[in-house]
């Protein structure tokens, strides 16, 4: 069987426009992404950018990515992380966005690997006066994946929407680290982190909010929910304020808990299996995460990508090798 020469990303968003990062590098251009999105421009399209590691390189892996968004344009991108390498080798990759004064962002970051991979992303943004950002962070498989963001609020009239979902098994570890910085007045945040942990699987959360002392006006909220599925797996969670203005809203919260066994019985008394009723109340513990991406066409096809992964139809990001070539 002969390989085709470049990787398709055929799940989960398959009809949508694509650009292949390769290594860290843009596929047939040989240098780190650079996505400038212009002044005024409205991309109608959504945009997905595949971030593969390939098994063509089995060194640890360094790699940058810029996106810019200029004043008063508008967007909605994908980015989607996979490892064809199944060697346990270290990715660190740091992207950099910039959203420009009233510029309209959509987000979603799909995170999908094998779980010998080790991943590192440091993601760095920074918002500028009037700009809206919503942002879903969503990790199905990894050995360790490691998710630092940081958001620097810069600028007035600033709304931010920070979200992600994570569902590890098996000996996954995930760690989400947010860093929320209101620097100036009259801005909102809003995060929500929903993990769910099954056998020997440890998740690690760590927010902060900081609101300067010039940054009156601000509301700024977070909240951390975790849903234990055995003995064995294990959630952290460490949300704290750092505030210095004195007329602000702010809150913060974590909760851990495992499945309802009221409801259970519930609906096991309705005819439905244990295993469809713990399945139901897992989705219903992700809706209010998948929730928060406002396109329906890609709400929808995330939903379905999180019930098959919760079934166990999807496991590493071989899915999204396409090995149907010709002889």
């Amino acid at each position: 069987m002969a390989e085709k020469e470049s990787f398709n990303c055929i799940a989960p968003f398959h009809n949508k426009s694509q650009i292949v990062v390769s290594d860290g590098l843009l596929e047939n251009t040989g240098k780190p992404l650079t996505l400038l999105i212009k002044e005024g421009e409205k991309m109608k399209d959504t945009l997905q950018i595949v971030d593969l590691r390939t098994d063509k390189f089995n060194d640890k892996l360094k790699s940058s990515s810029k996106l810019i968004f200029s004043k008063n344009s508008s967007a909605k991108i994908i980015i989607c992380t996979h490892s064809n390498n199944k060697t346990s080798v270290l990715t660190e990759e740091i992207k950099e966005i910039q959203i420009e004064e009233n510029a309209e962002v959509d987000i979603l970051i799909v995170q999908n690997e094998h779980s010998n991979s080790i991943h590192k992303t440091d993601i760095n943004i920074n918002m500028k006066t009037g700009s809206s950002l919503n942002m879903v962070t969503s990790t199905f498989h990894g050995g360790e994946t490691i998710n630092q963001i940081n958001v620097n609020l810069d600028g007035e009239r600033i709304t931010c929407e920070m979200n992600g979902i994570c569902i590890a098994d098996e000996s996954q570890r995930v760690s989400n680290t947010v860093n929320m910085n209101h620097l100036k007045p009259n801005c909102n945040s809003n995060q929500l982190f929903k993990v769910i942990v099954n056998d020997k699987a440890i998740s690690r959360f760590d927010g902060l909010i900081k609101v300067v002392k010039d940054a009156q006006k601000t509301e700024a909220y977070q909240v951390n929910n975790n849903l234990i599925f055995s003995d064995e797996s294990h959630a952290f969670s460490k949300p704290h304020l750092e505030i210095y203005a004195d007329d602000v809203q702010c809150s913060h919260g974590a909760t851990f808990g495992s499945i309802n066994e009221e409801q259970i019985f519930y609906m096991r008394s309705r005819g439905i299996s244990i295993y469809e009723a713990k399945l139901l109340q897992q989705l219903a513990f992700a809706n209010q995460v998948l929730e928060k991406v406002r396109d329906e066409d890609i709400r929808t096809i995330l939903l379905n990508l999180v019930e098959k992964r919760l079934r166990g139809e999807i496991s590493i990001c071989d899915i999204c090798n396409t090995s149907d070539s010709q002889s």
